[in-house]
């Protein structure tokens, strides 16, 4: 999960890996089962989260699959970019900049776009995770 953690967009890294946490694990109507890392009251700029996890995130981890040559999770990200990286920010016209993190779940929630997009970030996350298992296993 290191590779999911941007150093100098440390915040926004943390907001996307919980929202595709809680969202992957169902756990919303459980405030109480969302990681730790975030208040679930904690305001967040949901324009920027989302600008960050088209924009920045997700050609972090295409870089990342390229230097370690993770062949699925490539095709995986490259089909993401070309399926979500040009929408419309779904915020973008919103009055609303903030909002308490658990809003910002539920929101997600219902809009299918939106979850079948963070079920798509999670499947690649997975994709990766599997192909360095895979690296680690060829090296014992």
């Amino acid at each position: 999960m290191r590779m999911c953690i941007l150093p100098n967009e440390y915040d926004y890294s943390i907001y996307v890996m919980d929202l595709i946490l809680t969202l992957t694990r169902k756990n919303i109507l459980n405030a109480h089962l969302i990681p730790n890392w975030i208040k679930p009251t904690e305001h967040v700029n949901i324009k920027k989260i989302f600008d960050f996890l088209r924009n920045n995130w997700i050609l972090s981890l295409l870089n990342y699959c390229v230097q370690n040559k993770y062949s699925t999770s490539i095709d995986k990200i490259i089909l993401y970019i070309q399926t979500f990286a040009n929408l419309e920010n779904p915020f973008i016209n919103r009055k609303i900049v903030e909002l308490p993190f658990l809003v910002l779940l539920k929101f997600v929630l219902e809009d299918h776009k939106m979850t079948a997009e963070i079920t798509i970030l999670a499947d690649i996350i997975i994709s990766i995770q599997n192909e360095k298992f895979e690296q680690f296993k060829k090296i014992i």
